[in-house]
C-alpha cells in the first residue's frame, strides 16, 4: 500500500546487469548533466537537472484539481513500474501501451518511458536480469495550477530490487527517494504528464 503525505505551504541482477545502472556525467553543448540509467541507453536531458529543494512549495489552484493531479501521478508511476513486475509478464505489452492514459506522446514523454521499459524487457529476455520497484510513499511537496497547465513536486520513496533471470533477487538495490517535478497538461479534459525532471534525495545517492 502506498502512503501519501501532504505538505501545504504553512507546515513544517546479475553482476553485469548492476554494474550498468550508474549514476554518471555527460557534456553536451558546454553544459555538464548527471544522468542516471544504463549507460547504453540513459538520455540526456536538454536543459540542468533540478536541485533537491527541502522546502514546501506554493499550493494554488482548487483542491479538487489538486486531488485530481496526485492521482494521475501515483498512477502513472505505479503503472510503469508494473509493466516490468514478473506477475505481469505475459500483459506487459498491453501494460506498456496503457501508458498513453498517463503520459503524453505530443511531448514525447510516453515515447521516453516506452523506450526504457523496452530495454528493461530485452534485458531480461537476454537473460542479463531485470529490477522490480515498488513505491511505498509519496509526498507531496506542492501544486500550481494555472489553467490547463500544472506543476506537482513530489518525493517518492520505494524499494527497488535486482531480478536475475530465474526471478531470484539479486543483492543490490534496496531503499530509494527521489523528488520529482512533474509538469501536466490537460488534453481532451485529461491531464498528462509531459515532463518529469527529479534528483536524489540526501542520503539516497548511490
Amino acid at each position: 500500500m502506498t502512503l501519501f503525505l501532504i505538505h501545504h505551504a504553512d507546515s513544517a541482477a546479475s553482476d553485469t546487469y548492476q554494474q550498468n545502472i550508474k549514476v554518471f556525467t555527460v557534456k553536451k553543448n558546454g553544459q555538464t548533466f548527471t544522468v542516471e540509467g544504463r549507460k547504453d541507453t540513459a538520455n540526456i536531458l536538454a536543459e540542468a537537472p533540478p536541485k533537491y529543494d527541502p522546502s514546501d512549495r506554493e499550493w494554488a489552484g482548487d483542491p479538487k484539481t489538486w486531488e485530481q493531479l496526485m492521482q494521475v501521478v501515483h498512477d502513472a508511476f505505479q503503472a510503469e513500474r508494473d509493466t516490468l513486475l514478473y506477475e505481469n509478464r505475459g500483459r506487459s505489452q498491453e501494460l506498456k501501451d496503457n501508458l498513453n492514459r498517463y503520459f503524453s506522446a505530443a511531448s514525447g514523454e510516453l515515447q521516453k518511458r516506452q523506450h526504457t521499459i523496452d530495454v528493461e524487457m530485452q534485458s531480461a529476455a537476454a537473460g542479463v536480469g531485470r529490477s522490480e520497484s515498488t513505491i511505498t510513499k509519496m509526498d507531496y511537496k506542492g501544486i500550481s495550477v494555472q489553467g490547463d497547465k500544472a506543476t506537482v513536486v513530489v518525493d517518492i520513496y520505494s524499494e527497488t530490487y535486482y531480478m536475475d533471470y530465474n526471478n531470484n533477487r539479486d543483492e543490490g538495490g534496496g531503499s530509494n527517494a527521489e523528488q520529482h517535478t512533474v509538469t501536466l497538461e490537460l488534453d481532451n479534459s485529461q491531464w498528462l504528464i509531459t515532463k518529469d525532471l527529479w534528483v536524489f534525495l540526501p542520503g539516497y545517492e548511490p
